[in-house]
């Protein structure tokens, strides 16, 4: 029964030509029909191949009409967008996998005024010339950290690995060993470095470290010293964290750049509408380190 039906599925040059399917013809490039014809028919071969299907359902599948029908689901399925909006979401206030903050209509009614035709991105709206784009951007970054400067990339993991490549290629990096940790899309703090040129030299213990334990591991081959935020989970009872303004004293003590990796930052204080307590950047930018890291 089956290689019966294997026998009567069309070549795809010769399914193209099938009346029944004209109108795709006119709405598709043949290329992409091609593609998703091409589709169709190894899904119903294997389909037919797996032989889990009952005899109808099989004769159906392997028709002519079941072709057609198959291939213009697929083809609306391409169409239609995967990012759709979530109706009664409810549960993490901030969801990585739902799209994080939700915009407010004022920001959505902005982009759409400024981006349905030409808008100023890189020139300088007065004198026409051409300037940099992240001017305005570092200005609104700066007043809401305290920053000296500031710059956007594409996610926290990019500027952990650009900080690391820039202050200590080649070099040792230490951090906590309570500190390593691994955020969504299974970024690891030890492969970032790896990935960086960077070696990584881990101190202290899971629970509890000092800045004793940084000092004590410092040699000449030594290039930055590293705090990251452990914002998806935390160590409590008997831990002991070294204070960011600590590795800033002994950095400047030693001559070595101090990094500060927030994960998820955080500007307003929200324990004040019922949030735990997070860090905010702009104390970690006080605190004095040379740079600070955080995702949007």
């Amino acid at each position: 029964m089956t290689k019966n039906l294997l026998k009567t599925l069309p070549q795809v040059e010769k399914a193209l030509q099938w009346p029944e399917i004209k109108d795709l013809a006119e709405r598709y490039s043949r290329s992409e029909l091609t593609r998703v014809l091409r589709s169709t028919l190894e899904e119903i071969r294997a389909a037919l191949l797996a032989e889990s299907l009952d005899p109808a359902k099989a004769e159906r599948l392997a028709s002519r009409e079941g072709i057609v029908g198959r291939l213009r689901r697929l083809l609306a399925s391409r169409l239609r967008s995967s990012y759709r909006k979530v109706i009664n979401g409810t549960g993490v206030l901030l969801h990585t996998g739902l799209g994080r903050s939700v915009l407010p209509s004022a920001a959505v009614d902005a982009f759409r005024a400024n981006h349905t035709g030409y808008s100023i991105v890189e020139v300088d709206g007065r004198s026409g010339e051409r300037n940099q784009r992240e001017g305005a951007l570092r200005e609104v970054l700066c007043e809401l950290t305290g920053a000296e400067s500031a710059t956007v990339v594409n996610n926290n993991a990019a500027a952990t690995l650009l900080i690391l490549g820039a202050f200590a290629r080649g070099k040792e990096v230490i951090v906590s060993r309570g500190q390593l940790v691994e955020i969504g899309g299974s970024f690891r703090v030890p492969d970032i470095m790896k990935e960086s040129g960077a070696r990584l030299v881990e101190v202290g213990t899971t629970n509890r470290t000092y800045a004793k334990d940084f000092e004590a591991a410092i040699t000449p081959e030594t290039g930055m010293l590293l705090e990251v935020h452990t914002s998806n989970y935390a160590i409590r009872g008997f831990a002991h964290h070294t204070p960011l303004e600590d590795l800033v004293e002994l950095g400047a003590s030693k001559g070595l750049p101090v990094a500060s990796d927030l994960g998820s930052g955080c500007f307003l204080d929200m324990m004040k509408f019922g949030f735990e307590h997070e860090p905010l950047v702009r104390d970690k930018v006080l605190a004095g380190p040379e740079v600070v890291c955080f995702s949007g």
